[in-house]
């Protein structure tokens, strides 16, 4: 459907500029539609200019609904993915039990394959390029936002260990993937990515700090340094440290 919009709209910019041809500067007709029909002849009427300029907005309107229809399906399935990953939130039971269970990143592995095969499939179905980019920008923005969203609900809490291991391989990958494919830097290094990328990096040093305490009192006496309040304090602490040195900067995630 969105390759016929494609091509109608291409087949209207011909017929456009076949009408601009047979048309002199002046607005009057070269000779050589003397010979016309009068179907052919009204063609250069203001009539059919009005129709060739409404039907070209109408279908673009089409192909921009499409567009917004085609992105929001394609979001709506990281938005089922946070939703899952929100049941690891620090302090629950069922966050230790799930933990016990997920010895791997394996939902996150599953989202990264989905992006790859989706990237693929547009790639090699839709002919139009500028087309595929702007579903490209659409579809890398929104999942950066939905993220940024998710964490800034959880702003006063601490990550786990497999939600921050499971978010920095998403951002990461998908970074690196829209770059591969022609997202321009702009768009990539926009306001949500760049506050993924700090709160992450806040999180893994929190964590690493924290654990790291945590194993060196193991063997004196009941730690309390990996504790979610204890962490919660190391990440303000840690969190304004990062500001002051990345300020004016962005943010990228670990090259892999």
């Amino acid at each position: 459907m969105i390759n016929s919009i494609t091509a109608i709209r291409m087949q209207l910019f011909s017929l456009c500029n076949r009408h601009e041809v047979e048309v002199s500067p002046d607005g009057k007709q070269n000779d050589t539609a003397e010979n016309q029909s009068p179907n052919e002849l009204s063609m250069s009427q203001p009539t059919s200019v009005r129709m060739y300029t409404e039907t070209e907005a109408f279908l673009e309107g089409v192909h921009r609904q499409m567009s917004v229809i085609l992105t929001d399906h394609l979001l709506s399935v990281l938005s089922t993915v946070l939703n899952r990953l929100a049941r690891y939130d620090e302090g629950t039971i069922l966050s230790s039990i799930l933990t016990l269970a997920k010895s791997d990143n394996e939902d996150g592995k599953n989202y990264i394959h989905y992006i790859e095969a989706n990237l693929q499939i547009l790639c090699h179905n839709l002919i139009d390029d500028v087309y595929l980019l702007s579903i490209f920008e659409r579809w890398y923005v929104g999942q950066l936002r939905q993220v940024d969203d998710w964490l800034a609900h959880r702003q006063e809490s601490v990550l786990t260990a497999y939600q921050i291991k499971y978010l920095s391989a998403i951002v990461r990958k998908v970074f690196q993937d829209f770059e591969l494919q022609g997202v321009a830097t702009h768009v990539l290094d926009n306001v949500a990515y760049k506050n993924v990328c700090h709160r992450l990096q806040v999180e893994e040093t929190t964590l690493s700090v924290s654990s790291s305490l945590s194993s060196r009192q193991t063997s004196r006496a009941p730690s309390q340094s990996n504790t979610p309040d204890t962490r919660r304090k190391w990440m303000k602490v840690i969190e304004g440290g990062i500001s002051s040195i990345a300020q004016g900067t962005g943010l990228r995630p670990r090259q892999s």
